[in-house]
């Protein structure tokens, strides 16, 4: 997989059919605000009243697809939130401050999901511990990039194409253990493929991709997006 700079992409709830609509009395008071649920298969929608005082969404969602899940509360991009599938995720969304929010979800090959979650008065803050992890990782994927990038445009060979993937190999090392078990969890697979001594200029940029580096890097790419820190690449070459 190739990382461009930053891309952004989301769903329009007008895609699905809705599959509930709940409108919760505001309240100030946090013990009559109504619970949430939401259940279905591949993409499901509902309107929701945001109760006053609420200012963000703690979810628990498990999905029995072998992909990923993505959850957004709006348009906004810092509002959606992704992960894999197979186990239980609990993850918190904004809210908007229109009293109306669309919690969409949507779930990659056709799984069924299942989500609950309650209104919470704290703010939605980002994690800033994974924070530091998509900054190393964006390190090393504007090595991968720039060595990619560089060859194609003929202005590097290949043994500084080498060393530009030994350089993202060492970046990745430097990613912090805390923070995002699913970015963790991808890392050996990133270190795998750049210790490959058997791949040459244009491998990361090619159909299909090395075995276990796209698959790594699209999951990277979405937890650090889920967490509104995206892998951004600084381009070397051709600007």
């Amino acid at each position: 997989m190739a990382l461009t700079l930053l891309a952004v992409s989301g769903c329009s709830a007008a895609d699905a059919t809705p599959a509930a609509t709940s409108s919760p009395t505001p309240t100030s008071s946090t013990d009559e605000w109504e619970s949430v649920t939401l259940s279905g298969t591949a993409h499901e929608w509902v309107k929701l009243a945001v109760p006053d005082g609420a200012h963000s969404l703690a979810v628990d969602i498990a999905c029995t697809s072998a992909g990923m899940f993505t959850i957004s509360t709006g348009d906004e991009f810092l509002s959606s939130r992704s992960g894999g599938c197979g186990g239980v995720s609990a993850l918190v969304l904004p809210l908007p401050e229109s009293g109306v929010v669309m919690l969409d979800v949507s779930v990659t090959d056709g799984g069924a999901f299942t989500l609950t979650g309650e209104f919470e008065e704290a703010d939605n803050a980002v994690d800033a511990s994974i924070v530091d992890q998509c900054a190393a990782l964006s390190t090393s994927a504007t090595f991968i990039h720039n060595a990619e990038d560089g060859f194609q445009r003929g202005e590097i060979d290949a043994a500084r194409w080498r060393a530009l993937v030994a350089e993202a190999s060492t970046a990745v090392d430097s990613v912090p253990t805390t923070g995002s078990a699913l970015i963790v969890a991808q890392l050996p697979a990133l270190v795998a493929a750049y210790a490959r001594t058997d791949l040459s200029p244009g491998a990361f940029w090619s159909y299909p991709s090395v075995d276990g580096y796209g698959a790594a890097a699209d999951l990277v790419a979405q937890a650090c997006d889920s967490n509104g820190s995206p892998i951004t690449i600084m381009a070397q070459y051709g600007g």
